[in-house]
């Protein structure tokens, strides 16, 4: 099974029933990034550090259970015209190029 193929709905749930883990779903994603990405240059920056982090505590939520967020789990990429705190961003690049960081 390609989990990057899946639609949202199927991933949430494999997740809930505990199928697959987050560290799966998001290794996938992360896979098909780095298989895909050479021949499109699709993204400017993956945080494969951070994703991996988000998965591991997104599974310990799992463990526990609980009223859950419908999201948990699933990966997202995010343009990078919006801004993340400690994350480029092309938008304030051009803006303010020495500051670097969101207003």
């Amino acid at each position: 099974m390609k989990l990057f193929q899946l639609t949202i709905h199927e991933l949430q749930v494999l997740l809930k029933n505990r199928e697959v883990t987050s560290i799966d779903v998001t290794k996938s994603f992360l896979n098909r990034i780095k298989n895909v990405d050479k021949n499109i240059n699709s993204y400017i920056t993956v945080t494969e550090d951070y994703a991996m982090k988000q998965a591991v505590k997104a599974d310990k939520k799992f463990k526990k259970g609980g009223d859950l967020p419908s999201l948990l789990g699933i990966p997202i990429a995010i343009k990078d015209l919006i801004c993340i705190d400690g994350f480029f961003c092309c938008l304030l690049f051009y803006v303010e190029k020495k500051r670097g960081k969101c207003f």
